[in-house]
């Protein structure tokens, strides 16, 4: 019986620790939370500050989410890959990230950084995620290019029916017709030039979170 004993013991004790080294390996691994944190306040702390930072902007109707996008006189989407995440998706996201927005970045850990040049335009900008004694750093491996990809359509109906009013008022100096839905307004925006239609786009989501703020304290 103490023989037994003895072996039960033993073998809680290597239990414990595999659990103790798998646990330990988990910790070191970086997740969406820890780099998106890292990144708003890099941005927010930067000489150059984004007008606003809009976490989770849903795109061309939800089709894709962006991560993190950062309001300037243009708009700079930011899509993070963690340690905890695949790339799967990412070659879908592109797609709907090159039509709507004239920057982009993707944010990588040292897991993804090799294989995501193969899955990305030369426009894209790649920053990597790190760990150091804790804390997680950013480091700019490629700066972003401008996108000359961006489709108008695709950008507009990111917009709420609010937005594209205020859209098509900077533009004809009148707001749409009641009956218009939002195709249509779409449709009439969308002949004017890119870059009126961009700057009054870039203005809109300047405020976007304020709106969105207000209308949940409204409810």
């Amino acid at each position: 019986m103490l023989i037994f004993h003895l072996v039960i013991c033993h073998l809680v004790d290597v239990i414990e620790f595999v659990r103790s080294i798998v646990l330990g390996c988990e910790v070191l691994k970086l997740n969406d939370k820890d780099i998106r944190s890292a990144l708003i306040s890099r941005l927010v702390l930067a000489g150059k500050k984004p007008f606003s930072v809009i976490e989770e902007l849903p795109v061309e109707r939800g089709r894709a989410i962006a991560d993190v996008v950062a309001v300037y006189k243009i708009l700079h989407c930011y899509e993070i890959k963690s340690d905890l995440d695949s790339l799967q998706r990412l070659e879908r996201q592109v797609s709907f990230y090159n039509r709507s927005f004239q920057k982009i970045t993707i944010v990588v850990t040292k897991k993804y950084l090799e294989k995501v040049f193969q899955l990305i335009p030369d426009f894209w900008g790649v920053i990597e995620a790190y760990k150091v004694s804790g804390d997680v750093k950013l480091r700019y491996i490629r700066p972003a290019g401008l996108n000359d990809e961006i489709v108008m359509e695709a950008v507009l109906m990111g917009l709420w029916r609010e937005e594209l009013d205020s859209v098509y008022f900077g533009l004809y100096g009148c707001l749409p017709s009641k009956g218009c839905n939002k195709e249509k307004i779409i449709n009439s925006i969308g002949i004017k030039s890119k870059s009126q239609i961009l700057k009054l786009y870039s203005e809109c989501m300047k405020t976007r979170n304020q709106r969105k703020s207000d209308m949940m304290y409204s409810k």
